[in-house]
């Protein structure tokens, strides 16, 4: 029984201790790109009005709803994957892929970053375009090959539903509550996407950014929210 518990324990526990990370870093990476595309943040905030309104919050119920907040989701997933590496392997038997033999007992990982950006699946992989994603079958629960920031199979992340929810409710909550601007002098040319490769692939630089309110005073104390300045 101590060891079933034991298990459980740690399984729990690298859910937690891997999202508070990873899920931050996604977030932060579609902020970043947003910033950097008024025309991507204007329509996304477009939906947000025609969906919510602007006498009330967004919350959890709504996210299904949002179809382009959705796209800009799986956009930041496809282009800042932020668990480049997938987690080893090794395989069971002396097998051959794509022409390679594979040994025994060979540790073998997946390349989510170069998967997500192959030129050869991706129109401009390098662009940020979540319009890629509007009326495409294409998900990133590991369905599709082609991209998988949560890796695939049985053995895919276990916390990938968790960080959806996460980085879909907490972007629809910023950009719909409040405008975001850049300190005074920068323009969104200024921002950059520079990338630290760690444990996982973060932005480099910080990302500072001015927030203010953009809702009606009220729907933010209803919400039990206090603020400053406004």
């Amino acid at each position: 029984m101590f060891h079933v518990f034991k298990s459980k324990y740690f399984f729990w526990l690298d859910i937690i201790s891997a999202g508070a990370e990873t899920t931050p870093d996604t977030i932060v990476r579609a902020i970043t790109e947003l910033v950097r595309h008024p025309n991507i943040i204007e329509r996304l905030q477009s939906e947000l009005d025609d969906v919510i309104g602007k006498e009330r919050l967004v919350e959890e119920a709504d996210l299904n709803n949002l179809e382009y907040l959705q796209a800009v989701v799986k956009e930041t997933l496809r282009l800042h994957t932020v668990v480049g590496l997938g987690i080893p392997h090794f395989s069971t038997e002396a097998t051959k892929v794509s022409g390679y033999d594979i040994p025994a007992n060979t540790q073998v990982m997946l390349n989510y970053y170069a998967i997500n950006r192959d030129a050869k699946v991706w129109k401009n992989p390098l662009k940020f375009d979540p319009s890629r994603f509007l009326n495409s079958p294409v998900d990133v629960r590991g369905h599709h090959y082609v991209l998988l920031p949560f890796g695939a199979g049985r053995r895919r992340c276990p916390g990938m539903n968790l960080a959806l929810v996460n980085v879909a409710y907490n972007i629809a909550q910023l950009i719909h509550a409040c405008p975001i601007s850049l300190p005074e002098g920068l323009t969104h040319l200024d921002v950059d996407v520079e990338e630290k490769f760690g444990m996982t692939v973060a932005r480099g630089n910080p990302l500072n950014l001015l927030i203010k309110r953009r809702l009606p005073l009220d729907v933010y104390r209803r919400a039990g929210l206090q603020l400053s300045g406004v």
